[in-house]
């Protein structure tokens, strides 16, 4: 096995490199939808309340 990873030292450390990349990018773009997902809930329920208030008046 030793010997396998030093004939092929360059193409594990580029698979490394793309899977350790690629994770962080999904990652990424997961927490991005989340956040995303937040503020327009926040957006709503702030429009929401605005609308609730001027009925109260």
């Amino acid at each position: 096995m030793a010997a396998w990873l030093v004939t092929n030292f360059l193409w594990v450390g580029i698979l490394l490199v793309i899977l350790v990349v690629g994770s962080k990018l999904a990652i990424g773009a997961v927490l991005k939808g989340l956040m995303d997902r937040s503020a327009a809930d926040a957006a709503r329920r702030s429009a929401d309340a605005g609308r609730r208030d001027d009925r109260l008046e």
